[in-house]
């Protein structure tokens, strides 16, 4: 039987997810700000803040660096995730955004088979299978089909899929606590998206939004 706490937890997660993403979608398309990637900066800015907070004990500095090291590829996808799921749902509509990030759930399945040894019982792979031929017939007939913002979800399911599965690897075989590795994928993708965002956006662009909005009562 499922715990009340597992209930509360998914419940708070489905609520925060569903909450993102229409946070995302009205700032890029209602409001029109004009940097994802300047979203996905300060956003990751928030979770680093907000994880430095609760981490209540750090890790020795003797063993910080191999812990970076083993952290690293996971941080690489945690970039790659934020990004392309912040520019897909600028991209697409909600609902389309949503039936094709269901096929994430298939290839982290896939993964966990694969990599972890991991077997789901048959009502879970029936489950999303169906979730699968929704997002088929979806993607069937949508007439509004946009190459790049395909490009945007389907890259953002991969990656997903892959911190998934690193994810589990770190947390069931090196032992760390999901607050440690929020923490320190946070704090390593920081410098990689600053670097991004200078190169890649209007600063000025960006700064006459956010005073736009201020003006306006945003």
């Amino acid at each position: 039987m499922v715990s009340s706490k597992a209930i509360f937890y998914s419940t708070v997660y489905m609520i925060c997810s569903v909450g993102i993403l229409f946070a995302n979608k009205l700032v890029l398309t209602t409001y029109r700000f004009p940097s994802f990637t300047f979203l996905a900066l300060a956003q990751t800015i928030f979770s680093f803040m907000l994880a430095h907070f609760f981490l209540l004990s750090h890790k020795g500095e003797g063993e910080k660096l191999g812990f970076l090291i083993r952290v690293l590829p996971l941080s690489s996808c945690y970039a790659v995730d934020i990004l392309m799921g912040i520019a897909g749902t600028g991209s697409l509509s909600l609902p389309m955004f949503s039936a094709l990030r269901r096929l994430s759930n298939l290839f982290i399945m896939v993964g966990e088979k694969v990599v972890l040894g991991v077997s789901r019982p048959l009502s879970v792979y029936v489950s999303v299978v169906v979730m699968v031929l929704g997002a088929i017939v979806a993607v069937i007939g949508d007439l509004t089909f946009d190459l790049l913002g395909y490009t945007y979800v389907f890259t953002n399911n991969f990656s997903t899929a892959i911190k998934a599965i690193l994810t589990k690897s770190l947390l069931r075989d090196q032992g760390f606590s999901s607050l440690e590795l929020l923490y320190y994928n946070s704090g390593l993708m920081v410098p990689v998206l600053l670097i991004i965002v200078v190169f890649q956006t209007d600063l000025i662009q960006v700064s006459g939004t956010v005073i736009k909005w201020c003006l306006y009562k945003f």
